[in-house]
């Protein structure tokens, strides 16, 4: 309130001072920057409360975020079982554990444990896949929910354990190292590709072998996961010329060929059949994805092929290799201290969360007070009285530039020019029809003094006007600029509570005392005692 209250006392002086333009210029600049200095003081000071305040209140938050979401998390797995509520805090001490050993938060590792659970995967076998899931993440630059996903679903489609998410990953490992792909890719993709291959009879190992050969020939990952599937359904609903190869070999359906001998063994016996048949390819295997899989792996690719399938047998190990090269990078020592920062943020959202609730209360109890002025403010138009505030002080201020104008014109004996002015100005001020009859009359009166006034009057009342409007135009944009930086103020600290003070501030300073100075300095005798020196 102090600050408004300067800069409401340098305002009146611009009003009530009788002396020098300049000097009271001066004065209203002086006061001026010293309220501003104040202000910034305050503000300063207010700032730093704010930031600090702020920075508590993110900190508080960040914390309860990650014990709620985590809480969550846990709450949704105990959906898909039978535990008690014993068991599910034992399995968060585990989940939470990973955190420290692996770049994945308890909350993603969560997610992903509910997904191995939503695929029957239970207790230690859950915790073996999570655990896999998270190396091959790390090492694969993917994360744990998309490797669990898939590797849940290559063991489902191929009937597998628990324990062979490792061979799943070495497998996946090597076609990476081998092929023009990526872990996630591949995770996100191959999924789709072993719920068809497995039912067929193709092996994982003659499928990733596929994907490093076709990858490598410049196929991308989709792509070539897309060519294998339909390459795989064309032998399970063969054409008439496709049909008529398999049952030459003494097979009754492709299925049955690929389960015998296997997906690639399949591929080179009907390619070789066609060659000695005279018949294209294409015509054996008309979708064209399909032909985009079968024409490099049974020509060109071939050798490549063979060489793949060889390094899928050797591929034991591959994963953790990966993982181990993957883990001595800087970023993943980082990634894996910001989830053990999570975790601890964990441990202190379980402290501070069961105290949320009564600290919202306070806090709105708090803001009660001030949300029901705000409300009494909004329904007698509070936004309007600064506004009107402002222009109140404008066209006061405006007036009593008038008023020294009219004076200094006096002065200098241009009472014709005067009287002229003055009728202008009463009839556009709609000051009356007494106003407007005072300065006709002023100008019938005054017409013999206008000869003998001549262009020096007339130059020295211009004069003086021109100083008159200037101040007028000083004190307009200096309310306005008072309202400006009420408002910049405000932005720039961020902080409503901060706005809102400043507000109440300028406009209970500024309001009464400008607006009800100025109106007493131009009050009516001054217009009678003007009329008198005319007359």
């Amino acid at each position: 309130m102090a600050e408004g209250a300067v800069l409401g006392t340098a305002i009146v002086n611009l009003v009530f001072n009788k002396g020098n333009m300049a000097s009271g210029l001066s004065g209203i600049a002086k006061s001026t920057n010293t309220s501003i200095g104040s202000i910034i003081k305050t503000v300063s000071k207010l700032g730093g409360v704010g930031v600090g305040l702020y920075a508590l209140k993110r900190a508080v938050m960040t914390v309860h975020k990650s014990f709620v979401d985590f809480d969550r998390d846990m709450h949704n797995i105990w959906t898909l079982t039978d535990q008690t509520s014993e068991q599910v805090a034992a399995l968060s001490s585990e989940l939470r554990a990973l955190a420290w050993q692996y770049n994945v938060t308890s909350s993603e590792a969560a997610k992903a444990m509910y997904q191995i659970y939503s695929a029957t995967f239970y207790g230690a076998d859950a915790m073996k896949i999570l655990e896999a899931s998270a190396r091959g993440a790390a090492a694969g630059l993917t994360d744990v929910f998309t490797a669990a996903n898939m590797g849940t679903t290559v063991l489902n489609a191929y009937g597998m354990q628990a324990k062979e998410i490792t061979h799943i990953n070495d497998l996946l490992f090597t076609a990476v190292r081998f092929g023009k792909t990526t872990y996630g890719e591949l995770a996100a993709q191959f999924g789709r590709l072993a719920g068809v291959a497995a039912p067929v009879g193709a092996g994982l190992e003659e499928m990733t072998a596929a994907i490093a050969t076709l990858t490598r020939q410049g196929i991308a990952t989709d792509w070539a996961v897309t060519s294998l599937r339909q390459t795989l359904m064309k032998m399970l609903q063969p054409t008439k010329d496709l049909e008529k190869a398999i049952n030459d070999f003494g097979f009754a359906s492709g299925g049955a060929m690929i389960k015998a001998v296997g997906f690639a063994n399949s591929i080179k016996m009907v390619t070789d059949w066609a060659k000695m048949n005279g018949v294209e390819i294409s015509k054996m295997f008309t979708n064209v994805r399909a032909v985009t899989a079968v024409l490099p792996l049974a020509t060109t690719a071939a050798a490549g092929f063979a060489k793949d399938l060889q390094r899928m047998a050797d591929a034991g190990g591959a994963a953790d290799e990966a993982f181990f090269k993957q883990t001595g990078s800087w970023a993943y020592q980082l990634e894996i201290l910001k989830t053990r920062l999570n975790d601890v943020g964990i441990t202190l959202g379980k402290l501070v969360t069961p105290a949320i609730t009564g600290f919202l209360e306070a806090i709105l109890l708090l803001l009660r007070p001030i949300a029901l002025v705000a409300e009494g403010l909004e329904a007698i138009g509070g936004p309007i009285l600064l506004r009107f505030a402002t222009y109140v002080g404008t066209f006061t201020a405006a007036i009593w530039g008038l008023n020294k104008a009219l004076r200094a014109l006096i002065a200098t004996k241009a009472v014709a020019f005067l009287a002229g002015l003055g009728g202008a100005a009463a009839s556009a001020a709609g000051v009356g029809t007494a106003g407007a009859a005072w300065a006709t009359t002023s100008t019938a009166a005054a017409g013999g003094a206008a000869a003998a006034g001549g262009a020096a009057g007339m130059s020295g009342g211009l004069a003086a006007l021109g100083l008159a409007a200037l101040g007028t135009a000083g004190v307009a944009i200096g309310v306005k600029g008072i309202v400006d930086l009420n408002l910049v103020i405000g932005q720039v600290i961020g902080g409503e509570e901060v706005k809102g003070a400043l507000a109440a501030s300028l406009e209970t300073a500024l309001g009464p005392l400008l607006g009800g100075a100025v109106f007493e300095e131009c009050s009516l005798k001054d217009w009678v005692g003007l009329q008198q020196e005319l007359g």
